[in-house]
């Protein structure tokens, strides 16, 4: 069995109800009679509000502006505009790098970066020096990575060429995008 206040909602939500046990109810219970009938009303009220018709003048001319051609501005920047525009965005750049340049310029030379970062350079080679004194074979090994490691290099370039190749290609990036 159904609630007034489950009709209720009903009623509220679609004002002419198609369930049978909805109009049964309403039929039955004359206080959902009387909601359905206020319900019914303003809904007839609304609709004939919201019913409008156009006059046919005004239909033409919005169709004619619709259809009429744009008027477009220069489609470009003036060539003056946009030279001044990157000049403006490189002095901006180099000036924050000047800045910045000078900051950290300023900072390292408090913490005595020359002396640090050379000390740090000399610690590989160093290193290489006391493994050559300790362990006086292992410079075969050493000599042997080195040009494992020049032969590595050579074959990372090949590699990053052959990449940028096969992205630069139109071909295959036109089909790439389509697949995505």
């Amino acid at each position: 069995m159904t609630s007034c206040n489950s009709v209720r909602d009903e009623l509220a939500t679609a004002p002419i109800a198609i369930d049978p046990e909805i109009q049964q109810h309403v039929q039955g219970c004359p206080a959902c009679a009387r909601y359905a009938a206020r319900h019914a009303t303003l809904d007839t009220a609304m609709r004939a509000e919201l019913r409008w018709e156009m006059p046919a003048d005004l239909s033409a001319r919005l169709m004619a502006l619709a259809l009429a051609p744009i008027a477009f501005g220069p489609a470009q920047p003036k060539r003056f505009h946009v030279v001044l525009a990157y000049l403006v965005a490189v002095l901006s750049i180099l000036l924050a790098l000047l800045v910045g340049w000078y900051g950290v310029s300023q900072l390292l030379a408090q913490f005595n970066f020359q002396a640090q970062l050379a000390a740090l350079l000399a610690l590989p080679s160093q290193a290489l020096a006391d493994l050559t004194q300790a362990l006086p074979e292992s410079r075969y090994l050493v000599d042997f990575f080195l040009r494992v490691r020049t032969q590595l290099v050579w074959l990372m370039m090949v590699a990053l060429v052959w990449a940028m190749l096969d992205r630069w290609n139109p071909q295959v990036t036109m089909q790439r995008q389509q697949r995505a």
